[in-house]
């Protein structure tokens, strides 16, 4: 007789890989053969998970079509089933999947759409936290400003792509159809996507502003992102811009000397 872990390595394998028949003794008797219970319980499992995926990623979803969509998802699913019960971390690994699908190579830019649309959707999920107020700097001494280390808002998300992805997501909102004048080309764009109260935002950023935030992002100091971020710039702005936009939770100062 198998063992439970046997009759659950079993089910999975059934369910995920479609392989090896389960034995009628190990299910109570019924009115449908086994074969035909698991063919539902599988259909039903792989629909509510193409629904996660569909709500997940709504854009992506309208620039390939329902019927493909429905399609890549399957294939995902496949290969991705779930490691947690909460349907709401399902999906996370759908960018990465879209980059080497190969059905889906003439549309490359759709792994970016969906590194969009996933941060936009932890941005939202992510815990509630008061912005630093945009004058919290103000009473700093000048000479001691570059020793400033900052605590991201929880929502803050940055993402750098090829393609212009939030154009192409902000051409899809409420329902909207490109009118045929967006430019897909290749080209970079870069991404700070944020939650400071209620609606998720998301800011293009020039490539040295991004290099900058990304820089604070991982724990330096003002000093040190600075010196690191060359070309034609304005720091200043930018750090006005970050403030005003609320992406900063708190804020210390270091012992840390300006190089």
């Amino acid at each position: 007789m198998n063992t439970l872990h046997d009759f659950q390595a079993g089910f999975v394998n059934a369910l995920w890989a479609g392989g090896g028949a389960l034995p009628e003794d190990d299910f109570v008797p019924g009115g449908v053969p086994v074969a035909v219970g698991l063919a539902v319980y599988r259909n039903n499992v792989f629909a509510q998970l193409t629904e996660v995926l569909s709500d997940l990623y709504p854009v992506v979803k309208m620039l390939v079509g329902d019927e493909f969509f429905a399609h890549t998802a399957k294939e995902f699913i496949r290969s991705h089933p779930p490691h947690s019960p909460v349907l709401a971390e399902y999906g996370g690994d759908f960018p990465e999947f879209m980059d080497g699908f190969v059905p889906a190579e003439s549309v490359p830019y759709l792994g970016g759409v969906a590194r969009l649309e996933l941060a936009r959707y932890q941005a939202l999920s992510a815990p509630d936290a008061e912005p630093l107020a945009a004058e919290a700097l103000k009473d700093i001494p000048p000479e001691r400003l570059g020793q400033v280390q900052f605590k991201f808002h929880p929502s803050v998300r940055l993402l750098r792509s090829i393609f212009p992805v939030e154009d192409i997501w902000n051409a899809h909102q409420n329902g909207g159809e490109p009118d045929g004048t967006l430019d897909i080309s290749a080209r970079d764009t870069c991404c700070l996507v944020f939650r400071p109260e209620y609606e998720v935002e998301t800011r293009v950023l020039s490539f040295e502003a991004f290099e900058f935030v990304s820089r604070l992002f991982g724990g330096e100091t003002l000093a040190l992102a600075f010196a690191a971020t060359s070309g034609e710039w304005d720091p200043q702005q930018t750090l006005t811009d970050l403030l005003v936009f609320g992406v900063f939770t708190e804020f210390h100062l270091t012992e840390e000397h300006a190089p």
